[in-house]
C-alpha cells in the first residue's frame, strides 16, 4: 500500500469563495509526504476428520509488517477440534434434532492497524 499526503493553504484570497488555491497571495507552511507499507504473509493450515464425525484443525501463520521497527516478523496460530454428535449412536433415538456439533478452538493473532505508517521515523530523527 502507497499513502501519498499532501497539505497546502495559502492566505489572502483574491475572491473570498474561490475554491482553488491559486486564488491565495500568501503561501502558508505546507506538508507532505509519501510512505510505502510492506506485509509479507506465510500460512499453513491442517485439517483432518475421522469418521466424518471427529474434526481436527491447525493454521499457523508468519506475518511481517513494515509499521514495526524491530521484531518486524510474528508468530501466530489456531487450533480447533469439533465432533458432530448427530453422527454417534445415541443421538440416533433423537427426533427432534437433526444435526448437532459442538465445536472449541484456541488462537493467537495480532494486527498493525494501531501502529502508524511513519512511527519508525521517529527513531532517525532523535
Amino acid at each position: 500500500m502507497s499513502i501519498n499526503y499532501l497539505e497546502a493553504e495559502r492566505s489572502k484570497l483574491v475572491t473570498p469563495f474561490g475554491p482553488d488555491i491559486a486564488n491565495g497571495v500568501i503561501n502558508n507552511p505546507s506538508d507532505g509526504y509519501t510512505d510505502n507499507e510492506r506485509t509479507e504473509s506465510y500460512i499453513a493450515n491442517v485439517t483432518t476428520d475421522f469418521k466424518n464425525k471427529y474434526f481436527l484443525n491447525a493454521t499457523f501463520n508468519r506475518d511481517a509488517s513494515s509499521r514495526f521497527i524491530n521484531n518486524k516478523w510474528g508468530n501466530f496460530y489456531s487450533v480447533g477440534a469439533a465432533w458432530v454428535l448427530t453422527q454417534e449412536d445415541f443421538m440416533s433415538g433423537v427426533d427432534f434434532v437433526d444435526f448437532l456439533k459442538v465445536k472449541a478452538s484456541y488462537g493467537v493473532l495480532g494486527q498493525s492497524a494501531g501502529v502508524g505508517l511513519l512511527s519508525r521515523l521517529q527513531y532517525l530523527f532523535c
